[in-house]
């Protein structure tokens, strides 16, 4: 009985000590991209997708929504009820047309009278998309969603290949769906 009990207690020390070695020489996670320890981010633009899988045809809210947010997020200073605000950017912005959405950036479409709703009244859906990439935001196509409907060169951004896709989703910080 006596012999029992002190193997028991030998056990139960055994793993004490294992489990305060494991705590001890824990180290922290570790970036997949480099051998530096993880640390919490400090304050920083942050990487945001935007995907796009309306149809703007058929409902060009989404669109209009998607690119204004997409701008919002690139400006280091709103207007937030008539006052200046100093914010933190992005550190890009990235639109994926995938879907329906892939007719935003088709050449055979024409967005010049499909009016948005902005801070500023009514404006052209084609011109938000030219604010949008005028403030450096990127448009990558869905390259399976474009050539499903004959899109060969988009009137904006690049077609997508597996790789570049891949990286934009696994890399980024933010996705936003519309």
């Amino acid at each position: 009985m006596v012999r029992a009990h002190i193997r028991g207690f030998a056990a139960i020390t055994l793993l004490t000590l294992l489990s305060a070695t494991l705590v001890v020489d824990a180290q922290p996670p570790r970036r997949p991209w480099n051998d530096q320890p993880w640390e919490l981010p400090k304050a920083r633009g942050q990487s945001v997708a935007i995907a796009l899988k309306t149809d703007p045809l058929e409902d060009p809210e989404a669109a209009c929504v998607a690119l204004q947010i997409g701008m919002n997020l690139m400006m280091s200073t709103l207007s937030v009820n008539g006052a200046s605000v100093d914010v933190e950017p992005a550190r890009d912005v990235t639109l994926f047309p995938t879907l329906g959405g892939v007719e935003l950036v088709n050449p055979a479409n024409d967005f010049s009278a499909t009016d948005c709703m902005t801070q500023s009244g009514p404006m052209p859906l084609s011109d938000i998309l030219a604010g949008y990439t005028g403030l450096g935001g990127r448009v990558l196509v869905c390259g399976l969603c474009a050539a499903a409907r004959g899109i060969t060169a988009p009137t904006d951004g690049a077609i997508g290949n597996a790789q570049q896709v891949h990286e934009l989703f696994l890399y980024s910080d933010k996705v936003i769906d519309f």
